[in-house]
């Protein structure tokens, strides 16, 4: 099931002027920039967002809507970690699918470009993180699907 994320705690590296990280869990789905909905990092090495989930889940799909009106190659390549809830940084997790995650698995869906992220891991707390480059990092909402994992 989806997880509502509105008011989630989101932070981010940095932010560009009010480009904040809360912006990627407001529940508007716009790709527009001047909509007021996309965050923002300064252009820095390795830039990342994150999310609390409230919970412990199985994470199984992870939906990010990127920036449509420019700019959308700058998300890639991106990975994507699930770590514990409250940790400090995204290395104390694992990676989804094992790897960075490529244009090739952009939707265009009119003008809300989507990609559907698998990942299976366990954990309270999503990363994107633009790994080992200068770059900004701009995510226009984050939905999760979960499931709820069996203690």
């Amino acid at each position: 099931y989806a997880l509502n994320l509105i008011g989630a705690e989101a932070s981010q590296s940095s932010t560009h002027e009010d480009a904040e990280a809360a912006r990627a869990v407001d529940g508007r789905m716009s790709g527009l920039f001047s909509d007021g909905t996309c965050t923002q990092t300064d252009s820095e090495m390795s830039p990342w967002w994150a999310v609390e989930l409230g919970d412990v889940y199985t994470v199984t799909v992870v939906n990010i809507q990127n920036r449509a009106d420019c700019c959308s190659e700058r998300l890639f390549p991106f990975s994507m970690w699930v770590t514990p809830p409250g940790a400090a940084n995204y290395t104390d997790g694992e990676i989804c699918g094992g790897k960075s995650f490529d244009r090739q698995q952009w939707v265009d869906d009119g003008h809300r470009w989507v990609v559907s992220v698998p990942c299976g891991l366990i954990g309270g707390k999503i990363w994107i993180v633009l790994e080992g480059r200068a770059e900004v990092l701009t995510l226009c909402e984050v939905q999760v699907t979960v499931m709820d994992t069996i203690t």
